[in-house]
């Protein structure tokens, strides 16, 4: 196994914030979005949750080239931290 070079480990490093930073500003959006639509807290977590969830689909399809599978089990992932942070926010 070789070692990566200077450049490469830079590159990663450049690919995996500008990753990061899609989905901040997309939960951001979804979050702002939900919180327009509806009252309340779980409003924005609903529309956080989805906003996550599309820059998910982006990144792992179009970026990552995986599966429709690995894909589908990283949104339910997704859509059950949302049913539960909606849930605890209810309380």
């Amino acid at each position: 196994m070789h070692r990566l070079s200077r450049r490469d480990r830079v590159l990663i490093a450049i690919i995996m914030t500008g990753g990061w930073m899609a989905i901040i500003a997309l939960t951001g959006a979804g979050a702002y979005l939900g919180g327009l639509v509806g009252d309340g807290r779980q409003w924005q977590l609903f529309g956080g949750s989805l906003g996550m969830g599309v820059a998910v689909l982006i990144i792992s399809r179009v970026f990552l080239r995986e599966s429709l599978i690995e894909t589908g089990c990283l949104l339910v992932l997704i859509g059950l931290l949302g049913a539960a942070c909606i849930s605890a926010a209810r309380k």
